[in-house]
């Protein structure tokens, strides 16, 4: 009798105890994440409805052919291929993907511009050419007697040869103190980090032009097809430039030699970096240039 009351007792004690531990996993919150996509779809991981608070959820945007990611939008904001979120509410979430060949950003003079998604990152594929700071200031066009001015430049800028029939090919060129407000909202002038994950990104991904993923040996694929002077050393900008350009970036030269960009830090009060592409080089060269100088300037999305 005694071991008939102790087991009774004890599936009672379990049985209440099991109870408590239902209630407390019934009244847990969960989650759910509402998605929307058209020309492409996402991956889900975990791949299920509801989640506990606090579960982290990988997001991933895959485009349809002919089309590329462009950004998440609702309320999640990014340009990141994949993101990450913690759950703490209920989300809804849009991913958008744009036609790859039709997809433009536009500047304050309404100026458009094709764009490229590279590994995470979305760039302009064509250099800038406003001649308006994005506060709807004017440019001024350098004369010729920047040297003149001391102490503080003024934002200006000029155009390939100083022929304005160069604006819609090559963009136009500006000193290093226009680039701070030339970026439309949402967009901003690349950074040295920004050239670095690029770099590495197709270095890691084949885009050598001997196919290796060591060594930097990219500028082939950054490049191109057209205007570069030709050269007859393996490997370099100038030499089958037919093969250039395979990233779809489309640095073209400013001069038929190379190709030199803004980014937007200063390494000094009259230097700041200038990524450069050579047409006898077989790599992305990361420079130093006096801010008085006129070089192109690409975006990158926010």
């Amino acid at each position: 009798m005694y071991l008939a009351l102790f087991n009774y007792k004890t599936f009672a004690v379990v049985w209440f105890a099991f109870f408590l531990i239902s209630c407390s996993n019934f009244n847990e919150p969960l989650y759910s994440i509402n998605l929307k996509f058209k020309n492409g779809k996402v991956l889900k991981q975990p791949d299920k409805i509801n989640f506990s608070e606090g579960e982290s959820v990988n997001l991933t945007a895959i485009p349809d052919s002919g089309f590329i990611f462009y950004e998440w939008g609702n309320e999640l904001v990014g340009s990141s291929v994949t993101l990450t979120i913690k759950l703490d509410k209920n989300y809804n979430i849009t991913a958008n993907f744009v036609n790859k060949d039709s997809a433009v950003v536009k500047d304050y003079d309404g100026n458009t511009y094709k764009i490229v998604r590279i590994g995470d990152q979305v760039w302009t594929s064509e250099n800038l050419k406003t001649t308006t700071l994005n506060d709807g200031t004017p440019i001024s066009m350098a004369t010729g007697n920047e040297n003149s001015y001391l102490g503080s430049y003024p934002p200006l800028y000029k155009w390939c040869n100083n022929d304005s029939t160069n604006k819609q090919k090559y963009g136009a060129l500006y000193n290093w103190y226009a680039i701070g407000k030339l970026a439309p909202k949402g967009w901003h002038v690349s950074s040295v980090n920004e050239w670095s994950i690029l770099l590495s990104n197709l270095m890691n991904n084949g885009y050598n032009w001997d196919g290796s993923k060591n060594g930097n040996k990219i500028a082939k694929s950054l490049a191109s097809i057209t205007d570069w002077k030709t050269n007859s050393t393996l490997g370099t900008i100038g030499c089958e430039p037919a093969k250039n350009n395979r990233s779809g970036f489309n640095a073209l030269p400013t001069n038929e030699n190379e190709c030199i960009f803004w980014c937007q830090e200063a390494t000094s009060s009259m230097l700041a970096w200038s990524p450069t592409l050579k047409s006898d080089r077989d790599s992305l060269l990361q420079y130093v240039g006096y801010k008085s100088s006129f070089n192109s300037v690409r975006l990158v999305k926010d």
